[in-house]
């Protein structure tokens, strides 16, 4: 359930980032990139995330076009197989702390 909540709340930060207000501490940005690389068929499309220092201290969620292909808690930096379409990358520590969830939008052609 904590894991549902988590997502809930960061697809409202990725919708809606300027209506909602920062708490009085603010947090950290997590810095990470995300590569594409374009599929030449229907599914072999596939991001690559690079996350600033201690990868292993934060998690990364897949949000894709269909709920069914959505990845959740992933342990890999290469997310492989995908299909075309507009993703969301949400990034966030293992442990609550000190970082802000990272929102990136990607799009495998």
């Amino acid at each position: 359930m904590k894991l549902l909540n988590l997502l809930a709340i960061s697809l409202l930060l990725t919708l809606f980032p300027e209506g909602l207000a920062m708490a009085q501490n603010p947090c950290k940005e997590i810095k990470a990139t995300a590569e594409v690389k374009n599929t030449t068929n229907q599914k072999d499309g596939s991001v690559t995330v690079t996350i600033e220092g201690n990868s292993h201290q934060f998690r990364i969620f897949l949000i894709a076009p269909k709920k069914e292909d959505n990845r959740l808690d992933l342990t890999v930096e290469e997310i492989k197989d995908l299909s075309p379409g507009d993703y969301v990358l949400v990034i966030t520590e293992a442990k609550e702390g000190e970082f802000c969830p990272k929102h990136i939008k990607v799009a495998i052609k």
